[in-house]
Formats: structure tokens, sequence, C-alpha cells
């Protein structure tokens, strides 16, 4: 009987150790998948939980300036409206600010009538938690305070019904904007925004070389790298890259670490065109700046 004994336990011994690194494995997949915030007596609520994407409206303010600006004959900017534009980095030139994107992440809904997620607008990230309510004609109604660091925070309100989200944000400082978001899922193409670059050498398909970017200019080269944070969907601090990306249809920022994201090709292009854009030129001076 002893001699069972001595040859059963081995057997226990792993038997419980692979369900231990089964229940780590489950756990891993689980924090992978889900929100650290999320509640167990969350309500699994389909086409409401995820990530909502769109752009603030512009203000009447805003519709002024970009109408007096179309109207102006040169490139010069009255002191007025300078505010209302930015220098694009990749041609030197003042341009129309687009308005700022915006994306709200919901990560769940609870049985008390909370709910958590984060905002995701001009290169500040913010939990959110807030109540929601589902009004008679299948509606939510959701009002939520941004929580953090950093000092552009306010509270959210808004409804989502049928696919879209119209609400509105009030700044800590009163400052009162409206949006509209529909809810997307997003997924990385790596061929986003290639036709807009100067190199026909895809950086995150292939490997690029000397002759690919030698040639370009230091804001050329600062576009191209950043055009691969871009397609992952990161959403950028500095405002000439943040303006000059939410031009453009295709990009979703809504997250502000990509790393991880990052493929081998993209990473090893990252890194030479960071040595090439160390050393090259930056000017605009044929654009007479």
């Amino acid at each position: 009987m002893q001699k069972y004994i001595y040859i059963l336990i081995p057997f226990l011994i792993l038997s419980c150790n692979k369900k231990l690194n089964e229940e780590i494995n489950d756990k891993k997949t689980s924090a992978y998948k889900t929100n650290p915030s999320e509640k167990k007596d969350s309500i699994i609520s389909e086409g409401i939980t995820g990530l909502w994407f769109g752009k603030f409206d512009l203000s009447e303010k805003e519709l002024k300036a970009r109408k007096e600006i179309n109207n102006l004959e040169s490139e010069d900017r009255p002191q007025h409206l300078l505010s209302f534009t930015y220098i694009n980095p990749s041609t030197g030139y003042w341009e129309v600010k687009p308005p700022n994107s915006l994306a709200i992440e919901i990560y769940s809904l609870n049985n008390d009538s909370s709910f958590t997620g984060r905002s995701i607008c001009a290169g500040n990230i913010y939990e959110i938690e807030g109540k929601f309510s589902k009004l008679r004609d299948q509606s939510y109604h959701f009002q939520g305070k941004e929580i953090g660091e950093g000092n552009n925070k306010g509270t959210f309100d808004f409804k989502i019904f049928e696919g879209t989200a119209i609400g509105y944000w009030i700044s800590d400082s009163n400052k009162k904007k409206t949006f509209g978001l529909s809810y997307i899922n997003f997924v990385y193409d790596k061929n986003a925004g290639q036709d807009q670059l100067l190199i026909e050498t895809n950086p995150s398909v292939s490997l690029l070389n000397s002759s690919h970017i030698e040639n370009l200019r230091r804001h050329e080269l600062r576009i191209i790298r950043n055009t691969i944070f871009a397609r992952h969907g990161m959403s950028f601090t500095s405002s000439d890259l943040r303006n000059y990306f939410e031009s453009k249809d295709w990009y979703i920022p809504h997250t502000k670490d990509v790393n991880k994201d990052l493929t081998p090709v993209e990473i090893k292009n990252i890194a030479l065109i960071n040595r090439y854009e160390a050393y090259a030129e930056d000017t605009f001076q044929e654009f007479g700046r």
C-alpha cells in the first residue's frame, strides 16, 4: 500500500502544477481581453461596450474662422486666426486645424447602474466613471466624469442609440463641446496612408535601406516614421502631428502605447529612420519659410 502511495504522489503533484499553470494562463488571457477595472457583476451588452469614435463638432467661432481663412488670398494669417491654424509638418504651409478626434471606450456596464471606461483625445487618456440608464426607447443615457492626472478633464453626457453616440463634453472650466461618435472595431491596416508617403516601399511591410530615405528631409522622415505609429491608432501629443493625421480619413487614434503592436519589420524601419532623422536637414526654404 505504501508503495502505491509513493507512485501516486508525483502524479498528484504534476496534476496540481498543470492545473495551477492553466489557471495562471487563464488569468493572463482574461487580463488581456478585459480591463482591470471591469467588475464581476458587469452586464454584457453587445453593441454598447467597446470603442466609439468620431469628431467634436466645430464651434461657431471655428466655423467663422474657417470661412475667413478660406477667403484669404495669401498664406499670411492675421493674429486672431493663428489659433485656428497649424503648420503642416509635411509641407510647411499653414492649414486649417481639423476638428479634434474623440474616442470613448466603454469597459463595462454594471448591475448598480455604474459604468467604467476611458476617453482618448488630443494625446490625453483619462479613465471615466459614471452612471448609465436604459430608456424606454431602448437607448442608453450616460453621464461620466474623467479622472486622473492632467488639467484638460471634464464630464461627458451622451446617449447611445442604434450604433451612434451623440452628446456633449463640459470641461472643468465650463467649456462645452458637442460630438457624434460611431461604434467601431479597430482593425490595423498596414497600407493606410501609404499613398501619402514620399517612398513607394511600405515601411510596415518591407525592410527599408539607405537608398529609400537618404535623400529625404527631416520633416519627411518624421512623417514616414509616425505614419507607422498612426496606423496602429496612436494618439499624438505633438499638436502638428495630431492635426496632420487627424485630417486623414483612415486615422483612428485610440491609444497612447502601440509598442507592443509593432511588427518586427516596423521596429527595424523605425530604428533606421531615427538614425537618418537625427542628422537630416530640416528646412522649408522651398516654401518661403
